[in-house]
């Protein structure tokens, strides 16, 4: 059993922090996302979000331990989102 953290910091007034934790090398399915939203509201509504997982059809993208593929991960991070 293994943890692992990935962090990533935006410059959007909305959102803060976006963690990606993995729990299983062995089962890399199981992803808890967490979004820490910025303190200040924001001055506007946000209407529309646009997510864009990339990668796609034939480019994998990265390829890491247990052949967990790039591509499966920032698709199942960007409908969780």
């Amino acid at each position: 059993f293994s943890v692992s953290d990935h962090t990533l910091y935006s410059n959007s007034k909305d959102i803060h922090q976006i963690t990606i934790r993995t729990y299983n090398r062995k089962n890399p399915q199981d992803l808890f996302v967490s979004l820490k939203p910025s303190l200040e509201s924001p001055e506007t509504q946000i209407k529309t979000i646009v997510i864009d997982p990339g990668h796609g059809g034939k480019d994998t993208g990265a390829i890491g331990i247990g052949g967990l593929k790039e591509k499966d991960v920032v698709l199942d991070v960007s409908k969780r989102v």
